[in-house]
């Protein structure tokens, strides 16, 4: 071993590897290598690039690195205890620099970390200096907030189909000779991909678990996400890592290790981009929270720099194998590092790649700071560490097949590599498997004759030789069968000791690896009873183990129903059952249209059971809904089989007449993905959120119904969305996209941005500040102590808000749909705090933006009401004035008779009728002319010869019975109990929450009860509990409101204002202004929190 080396190998380089794959970070363009050098808490360095931040913005973000952890005490203790010790300092050290930033209101800590003991900070650059915040205690090195941005792909073309049954990379490491010989394919070994995102939704990564994604946003705060991939690097790289053994494409197996289990952390946008922030905060993600023993990086900085280097060495302290990808035609880091893996790229015959670099590294000068190398590392070393398959590399991009070139590619080969290792051994042992992965590796015959050298390192991985090295000297094996004696395959079988594991083959055969001595050998399948056996496994030798496993009736959902769709699409779900005779499927969701039924691609009945054949498969389920219908969809199936009955209920699925489409731009701030995680939170389901680049948008503006502008990099957009719904926004340090509208249509004609602005007075009420703010009410935007915010002049659009300067802060633009908002945007201003009110008035903004200028809401419904004996006249005029009061319509409501009302429903004049009182002989013709979805009609009653829901009753014996009663005396005024959640109660409270009627002199009341839809209310009153109040029928767009009728007794002035909101809701639900999920509020007023 030369004196250049640590541990048998050398070390390395780093990464960039692709175009998709492979990352090289500057600060800014143009930003030259520091030329400063950390040194320590009495003498911090400050980062020369600094200067020219400062300079040019009025915001940056900037990191404190702290004083380290002494590594000693970090070594041979264990991950867990790497990890607590590691926090435990952080928290010590940051704990006063935490308390200096609260203080100051130029400063803002946009998050901390332990892994790099560093604090990321906003920073006002007129208030404070980089010398300023190197004066803080403990602070030893103050450098800019480093990008990464992803560097073209040296290659990308299209993949043709193959007679290979494996692909070259897999090849040249001898990978199948792993799988046949050794029967490792990656179980029990975890690794975690730091990249752009997979794709889960693609059958070769069906296996991939939802709980193993995290995705970060650019401050490195993790997001509440299902996993994605909107760039494809990530899955090109998660693919070549454990990609399937059979994938679902016509080409090779292209994945090391298709057992190993897999996490992804998305620290990398749609382009490629990410921060140090993302990056330092999936590196610990991948160590704390994920059980990963390798973490994969095909990305990096630039080749001298250091920031990552802490978080790095403290990967190596915790017993996790980093591998990093070299960098294409220039070095990167991590992968420069002596700590991590470096990967070079070859192509099929061995030759290096033409973007392979490599190099001998003398520590001391190449590094940008030298004060950060730790004291063990070599004098001098090479990078790369070693070198696997890199050019025209096939694998999943992103929803097809691609092969790609780069170091991006090449990294996956050796982190699949570890993963065999570590599933051969049944244990991860960090320096002795970088040891032997090294010490296995080959260099071939066009390699210069140093070994290792800078062009190979060490040479070629080989990934039969090292994965024999480590291996387990013992195994039990057998086959696993059911009880008529046929071979199970795909049965898991798992040894107690050392927690090794492997699936049976075709033939029901196993062999797994085990330690020596006494242990338990568990068999379990799908469809059949676990079954478990008390083994002892000789030294050297192998134990023999079969099993018999009983048949037993399962199933489980494999992919459920949709949560949202439009009228006319198919709803589809996929089970897999074992042992089944029948499923029957029932719709236990309130969805009144019809639905056609398929089981397996055959036509079926629902309510009817359908045979199945008893074997162990997938049950494909779809049902095919009708066009412009609305409601629910849930879907119980039912098994039999095997003397069992078993259900599961997949969904629901909402239906809806139209989706609507939102985007969100964001071409230069950096927080699209922020602002869609915030607008699904406050709209809701019916809006279907995403984040688009405005060239993007360009191409097909009307594909979405309203587009929330938060930063923009296009003069196409103003004239090519004059027609479509769209808001701007102008902040302090932030986004501004109302100076650009300023400038190209000349409205308005002015924008001020500046501080204290972040408060607006209502000067005139609109729908947008529905349930926010009236006339003369201050509203305040944000939390932040500075008030950034912004202000502009005269305009053509209505003013509706002032800002603190006397300027205008809220408008709307009719003849454009735009509306303009000030103080609303993320920058300086951190997402957590825009106040609650902010939110709903840009969730009520994108909602009218959105909202079709005919849209139904808008259409006034009709009162029906006949006059009965002994009940005085203008009872319906009454009801058209309540309604009046609660819909704010422009149109007038009209006010009709029975017989008026069957006219009417029968030409179609009217969406939505409200019926205070019917007589009996109109009842049956005009609920034949309403019974379809499209026409909605909410019934009412009262105490006294109203005939409305009684009549209902009466004549259609649904409900099936009516009362009503008015005795009680004084304070038995008739109460409503909410007994589920629903839209109708918006604004008025949640199940369980009672609210009185009214408080008329008479205590009059009506109820109903055997109603077939759905009762969200009840009736309590004197000598009355429990009576049906508020019913719900969307199969027949109904609502039921017992005791809510205008009367002789009881008008609208009785009338509680909970009350009338119940009223107004039932109108505007059923015409579609409230959504039909009962947390969802109007499409008008975003959703609870």
């Amino acid at each position: 071993m030369s004196d250049h080396d640590k541990s048998g190998f050398e070390r390395r380089t780093v990464l960039k590897g692709l175009g998709a794959a492979g990352v090289i970070g500057g600060a800014t363009a143009g930003v030259a290598a520091r030329d400063v050098t950390p040194q320590d808490a009495d003498n911090p360095a400050v980062d020369s690039a600094l200067a020219d931040l400062w300079a040019d913005n009025e915001m940056v973000k900037v990191v404190l690195r702290l004083e380290r952890l002494d590594r000693a005490q970090l070594q041979d203790v264990g991950r867990d205890e790497v990890v607590s010790q590691l926090q435990a300092h952080a928290e010590a050290t940051q704990e006063e620099l935490h308390r200096r930033a609260e203080a100051l209101d130029e400063v803002r800590v946009a998050n901390t970390f332990w892994l790099a003991n560093a604090i990321v900070l906003k920073v006002r650059t007129d208030e404070i200096r980089p010398d300023d915040l190197a004066s803080w205690p403990s602070v030893r090195w103050v450098h800019r907030n480093v990008d990464y941005q992803l560097p073209e792909p040296a290659s990308v073309t299209d993949a043709s189909t193959s007679a290979d049954d494996v692909t070259y990379g897999l090849d040249q490491l001898n990978v199948p000779e792993v799988w046949d010989e050794l029967d490792v394919t990656g179980a029990g070994a975890e690794v975690a991909v730091l990249d752009t995102g997979i794709n889960a939704d693609h059958p070769d990564f069906a296996a991939f678990d939802s709980d193993n994604w995290q995705e970060f946003d650019g401050d490195g705060n993790p997001i509440d996400s299902d996993p994605f991939d909107d760039n494809g690097h990530g899955s090109h790289v998660a693919g070549t890592t454990a990609g399937p053994l059979e994938p679902d494409g016509d080409v090779p197996a292209y994945g090391v290790a298709p057992d190993a289990e897999l996490w992804h952390g998305k620290v990398l946008d749609a382009l490629g981009g990410g921060t140090f922030d993302q990056i330092i905060a999936g590196m610990e993600w991948a160590v704390d929270e994920t059980t990963a023993d390798i973490i994969g990086m095909s990305l990096g900085g630039s080749p001298s720099d250091t920031v990552t280097l802490e978080a790095t060495e403290h990967i190596a302290d915790a017993g996790v194998i980093l591998s990093a990808s070299n960098g294409n035609n220039s070095l990167s880091t991590p992968g420069a590092f002596y700590s991590s893996f470096g990967s070079q790229a070859i192509d099929e015959n061995y030759d290096l790649a033409e973007f392979a670099v490599g190099e001998w590294i003398e520590p001391e000068e190449f590094f940008d700071d030298p004060e950060e190398i730790p004291d063990y590392w070599a004098d001098e070393y090479v990078t790369p560490t070693a070198s696997a398959a890199g050019v025209d590399v096939l694998s999943l991009y992103p929803d097809e097949y691609a092969e790609i070139s780069g170091t991006s590619m090449s990294q996956p080969h050796k982190a699949g590599a570890f993963a065999l290792m570590v599933s051969a051994s049944g244990d991860l042992d960090r320096e002795w498997f970088e040891e032997t992965m090294v010490d296995t590796a080959w260099q071939p015959e066009q390699a210069p004759s140093e070994d290792p050298n800078a062009e190979y390192g060490h040479g070629v991985i080989d990934a039969l030789e090292a994965t024999q090295q480590v291996a387990l000297d013992q195994s039990v094996t057998g086959t696993v069968t059911d009880t008529d004696d046929s071979p199970i395959e795909g049965a898991d079988v798992t040894v107690a000791d050392p927690g090794t594991s492997t699936q049976t083959d075709a033939d029901g055969g196993y062999d797994v690896l085990a330690e020596a001595g006494d242990t338990t050998v568990t068999a379990e399948a799908f469809g059949y009873e676990a079954v478990s056996h008390d083994v002892s496994v000789p030294d050297g030798g192998t134990a023999e183990q079969d099993f018999e496993l009983p048949a037993a009736l399962a199933a489980e959902v494999v992919a459920d129903q949709p949560t949202i769709i439009e009228g006319g699409e198919t709803i589809t779900t996929t089970l897999h059952a074992a042992h089944p005779e029948t499923v029957t499927v029932s719709n236990t969701g309130g969805y009144g249209g019809d639905l056609a039924l398929t089981v397996d691609g055959e036509d079926a009945t629902l309510g009817e059971p359908v045979a199945l054949d008893g074997g162990i498969g997938e049950v494909a389920v779809s049902v095919e809904t009708d066009a412009d219908t609305s409601g629910d969809v849930e879907l119980e199936h039912t098994f039999d089989g095997a003397g069992e009955t078993t259900s599961l209920t997949t969904g629901p699925t909402q239906v809806v007449e139209e989706l609507i489409e939102v985007a969100v731009i964001d071409d230069t701030e950096g927080y699209g993905d922020d602002w869609v995680a915030l607008l699904e939170d406050e709209l809701a389901d019916v809006y279907e959120v995403e984040h688009v680049d405005s060239s993007e948008a360009l191409e097909d503006i009307e594909a979405y119904d309203a587009y929330f502008v938060h930063g923009l990099d296009s003069d196409e957009w103003y004239e090519a969305t004059a027609e479509i719904g769209t808001i701007y926004t102008a902040q302090n340090l932030g986004p501004d996209t109302l100076s650009p509208r300023a400038e190209l249509i000349d409205d308005p004609d002015s924008v001020t941005t500046g501080t204290n602005l972040a408060t607006w007075e209502i000067t005139e009420p609109h729908e947008i500040l529905d349930d926010v703010a009236e006339p003369g009410d201050e509203v305040e935007i944000h939390t932040d102590t500075w008030g950034d915010g912004a202000s502009f002049g005269d305009t053509d659009a209505d003013v509706y808000a002032e800002a603190a300067d006397e300027a205008n802060a809220f408008a709307v633009d009719e003849e454009r749909s735009d509306v303009l908002l000030t103080a609303i945007g993320i920058g300086w201003v951190g997402p957590d705090e825009l106040t609650d009110d902010a939110l709903a008035i840009v969730a009520n903004a994108v909602a009218y933006a959105a909202a079709p200028e005919d849209d139904d809401w808008e259409l006034a419904p009709a009162v029906v009401n006949d006059e009965q004996p002994g009940i005085p006249s203008g009872t319906g005029a009454d009801l058209v004035s309540r309604l009046d009061d609660q819909l704010e319509l422009d149109e007038e409501i009209d006010l009709l008779t029975g017989a008026e009302a069957v006219d009417a429903a029968e030409a179609g004049e009217y969406t939505t009728y409200v019926v205070n009182s019917m007589e009996t002989d109109f009842v049956e013709a005009f609920d034949e002319y309403t019974a379809d979805a499209e026409t909605n009609v909410v019934w009412l009653d009262q105490w006294g010869r109203l005939e409305g829901i009684a009549a209902k009753a009466d004549v259609l014996g649904n409900p099936e019975t009516t009362d009503d009663g008015r005795g009680g005396g004084p304070g038995s005024n008739p109460e409503l109990e909410i007994v589920a959640d629903h839209p109708i109660f918006d604004g008025v409270g949640d199940d369980g929450d009672s609210f009185q009627i009214h408080d008329a002199h008479h205590p009059d009341r009506s109820w109903f009860d055997g109603y077939d839809g759905d009762v969200v209310g009840e009736i309590h009153a004197h000598q009355i509990s429990g009576g049906g109040g508020v019913g719900i029928d969307d199969g027949k767009s109904t609502v039921l409101l017992s005791s809510f009728a205008t009367s002789g007794d009881v008008t609208g002035s009785d009338y509680s204002e909970d009350a009338e909101t119940v009223l107004g809701n039932a109108v505007k639900y059923l015409v579609g202004a409230l959504d039909a999920d009962s947390d969802a509020q109007s499409a008008m007023l975003p959703a609870d929190d």
